[in-house]
């Protein structure tokens, strides 16, 4: 998953410092997810960032399970992609979720685009998120990917 944008949103002001708001539904969906899934923070904000931030929405490191940052990334054309494959897992039994699909131009069909978090308290993407990937873990891995163009199609990103 990706941090900022996708899971949370940062500002900073002069004389307060740094602001960190959650996506609404956010704890929720990292305490349900990491119980049916190994949870993976892929970030390019620098790794000592992903660790802190990590460290606050999962204080004792039990359902965060791996952090990644800009280190982890590779260099394509001139800008910075993830890799997947540094997750050491089946790349095709990963799911990413993110705002863009910019960053990722070597694993585009595991992606779940999420409109950009930028602290709207009304947000329920995460929230809406939850059943379809409930019914995922459910099913064979096979049939990923039919769900997957099913909800991008329901949701207009098909």
């Amino acid at each position: 998953m990706n941090l900022n944008g996708t899971l949370v949103h940062q500002t900073y002001s002069m004389g307060v410092g740094v602001e960190m708001y959650k996506r609404p539904g956010l704890s929720s969906f990292i305490s349900r997810m990491s119980k049916q899934y190994e949870l993976v923070i892929f970030s390019m904000g620098e790794s000592g960032t992903v660790q802190e931030v990590c460290e606050a929405l999962d204080p004792n490191m039990q359902m965060i399970q791996g952090r990644f940052g800009r280190e982890n990334t590779v260099m394509k054309n001139g800008k910075y992609v993830k890799d997947l494959s540094y997750i050491n897992r089946p790349v095709k039994d990963i799911i990413y979720i993110d705002f863009s699909d910019e960053c990722i131009d070597f694993h585009k069909d595991n992606a779940i685009i999420l409109k950009k978090f930028e602290g709207q308290e009304d947000d329920r993407d995460l929230i809406d998120l939850i059943p379809f990937l409930d019914r995922k873990s459910l099913t064979i891995l096979y049939h990923f990917r039919i769900l997957l163009t099913l909800y991008l199609y329901r949701f207009g990103q098909a």
